[in-house]
């Protein structure tokens, strides 16, 4: 599904076609907002009684309740709740990283993931 809609939102942006969607870090803002596309122009598309520094605070808000935090230089910081939970797993897991840094940390979590999965799926006392 998500490569479908991908393929509609390139084709949509390619022909130059007004584009209403959601997006992941529009504009370097954290969280995901609605925008509008429309040529080489992005801009918030959001309800006219949300100001913009709401839907950031919201979505700051959000963010945090799941144990992350993102700094305005780019930074995630997580929870110390998060941060035990992923140190008990990867004992190296930085506490705070760079935005540019994921990628390199995302690479690490399948494997954490599939090792999890098979440890939840064993019997009790056999792990």
């Amino acid at each position: 599904m998500t490569g479908h809609v991908t393929a509609l939102l390139l084709a949509d942006l390619v022909t130059g076609r007004e584009v209403r969607t959601s997006l992941p870090g529009p504009l370097g803002l954290p969280g995901g907002h609605p925008v509008r596309i429309h040529g080489r122009s992005l801009a918030l598309d959001l309800p006219a009684d949300m100001p913009p520094a709401r839907a950031v605070a919201l979505n700051s808000a959000w963010a945090e309740r799941d144990g992350v935090s993102v700094g305005r230089n780019g930074e995630v910081g997580f929870s110390t709740p998060a941060s035990l939970a992923m140190r008990s797993e990867l004992p190296d897991f930085p506490g705070t990283v760079h935005a540019r840094d994921i990628p390199e940390l995302r690479s690490r979590l399948p494997d954490l993931r599939d090792r999890l999965r098979r440890a939840q799926a064993a019997p009790a006392g056999h792990r």
